[in-house]
C-alpha cells in the first residue's frame, strides 16, 4: 500500500509547492496558515504511525492486538498466537490458543493439526527426560486430535517399545 501512495504524495507535494510560490498565496497569513495546517497534518500522521509501530513491534504484540479486537470473530488470531508460541519452543503456552481456535470453528482443521504438534512436543520434552509415563498421554492426545501425526505416532510407539508394552 505504501508504494502506490508515493505517486499521490508526490503530486500533493508539487501542488503545495506551486500553491506556496504562486500568486494564489500572496498574503503571508495564508502561507502561515498553510504551513500550520501541514505541520499539524504531518505531526498527526507521524503520531499515528508511531502508535501502529508499537503494535507491529514484534509478532507477539501484533497477534495480542488482534486478540483484543472484539470485531474479529475468526479463529485465525488464536491459531496464529499458538503457532508463534509453538515456534518459540513454548508448546505449553500454545495449546490454550489452539484450543480456543478450535472452539471458535470446530470445522477448521489447521488448529487441530497445530495443537497435535504442540502436544507431541510437550510429550517429547518428557520423553527426553526419561519420564515416559508423563509423555504417553501427550502423544495420545496429539493422535486423538490429528491421527495423521506421524511424529506423535512414532514417538508413542518408541516409548511403548522402550517400556516393553509394545513388541517389535
Amino acid at each position: 500500500m505504501y508504494i502506490p501512495s508515493l505517486g499521490f504524495f508526490y503530486l500533493l507535494a508539487v501542488l503545495l509547492v506551486w500553491a506556496y510560490d504562486s500568486r494564489w498565496l500572496r498574503d503571508p497569513r495564508a502561507k502561515a496558515a498553510l504551513m500550520s495546517f501541514l505541520g499539524i497534518w504531518v505531526g498527526s500522521l507521524s503520531w499515528m504511525t508511531w502508535n501502529r509501530c508499537q503494535i507491529w513491534k514484534n509478532t507477539a504484540t501484533l497477534f495480542a492486538q488482534a486478540l483484543t479486537d472484539p470485531t474479529i470473530k475468526s479463529p485465525a488470531p488464536h491459531n496464529n498466537v499458538g503457532v508463534f508460541y509453538l515456534n518459540s519452543d513454548r508448546p505449553e503456552e500454545s495449546v490454550s490458543y489452539f484450543e480456543e481456535s478450535m472452539k471458535r470453528d470446530p470445522t477448521w482443521d489447521l488448529p487441530r493439526q497445530n495443537s497435535s504438534v504442540a502436544y507431541n512436543n510437550i510429550g517429547y520434552r518428557y520423553a527426553q527426560k526419561g519420564d515416559y509415563a508423563s509423555a504417553a498421554p501427550y502423544y495420545k492426545r496429539a493422535l486423538s486430535l490429528f491421527p495423521e501425526n506421524e511424529k506423535a505416532n512414532n514417538n508413542l510407539k518408541e516409548i511403548l517399545r522402550s517400556t516393553g508394552r509394545l513388541s517389535n
